[in-house]
């Protein structure tokens, strides 16, 4: 798969300037651009495979955002640098880290006990889906709240990563227009990234598409370690 990485004028994920919604696009193996086959060189490197003997690499977020991906809330993963190009299209874990931050604490607690704005209750229940079937040892205390760490929470497609600039004109919901993005389909220049309450979209960040999330109930565990990491072989057991 041959990935683009272009400057572009304002996108956009669920929204194109207030029209209509964008549904995925199956183009597997293929680039947009020129339609040729995937090469070996653009494949995700080598390494261990899952039960399924797919080369799978994992990336750790702290708690509650690890969780909030698993659910479906947080769309993106914003961070300061783009992923690899050629995770993009690929399937990939998202880790729990162990660590518990004194400030994201205070966040698990407002959104397990459904005090969040963006939520409420609503959200409080499906966090709790996600996690209903943890082991006891797999759960961290957050102040009053418990969440799971030291474990694979969920996995989900890197459907595209997109650089972020100013505040997008002419949108339904308030977003960022992107200067940059790596995609592996088509996707319309007016396609902007929506803002949310769960990451930092400052001018300059990275804003990773995440799609066909699925939620590991129970999790499965695994150590982490900072950036993409490879996951042991056999790492997902029934």
């Amino acid at each position: 798969m041959r990935l683009v990485r272009e400057r572009t004028g304002k996108m956009g994920l669920y929204q194109c300037h207030g029209t209509e919604t964008l549904a995925p696009i199956n183009l597997a193996g293929f680039c947009h651009e020129t339609d040729q086959k995937v090469t070996a060189r653009h494949r995700p490197p080598r390494g261990p495979l899952d039960v399924e003997g797919r080369t799978m690499k994992a990336i750790s977020l702290w708690q509650p955002w690890a969780s909030l991906i698993a659910c479906g809330a947080k769309p993106y993963e914003t961070r300061s640098w783009a992923p690899p190009r050629a995770l993009i299209g690929h399937t990939i874990a998202i880790h729990a880290a162990k660590k518990v931050d004194k400030e994201a604490a205070k966040m698990a607690e407002v959104l397990m006990f459904g005090q969040h704005i963006s939520g409420g209750h609503e959200l409080a229940g499906r966090l709790a889906v996600t996690m209903n079937r943890c082991p006891d040892d797999l759960m961290g205390r957050f102040g009053h709240a418990a969440m799971p760490v030291g474990c694979v929470v969920c996995t989900a497609r890197l459907d595209g990563a997109f650089q972020l600039g100013e505040c997008a004109e002419g949108t339904a919901m308030p977003a960022a227009s992107v200067v940059k993005r790596l995609i592996s389909r088509p996707m319309p220049d007016c396609f902007t990234v929506q803002y949310d309450a769960f990451g930092d979209y400052d001018v300059g960040r990275w804003a990773w598409l995440l799609r066909d999330v699925k939620p590991l109930n129970p999790p499965a565990p695994a150590i982490g370690r900072q950036g993409f990491f490879d996951l042991p072989q056999g790492w997902l057991v029934e």
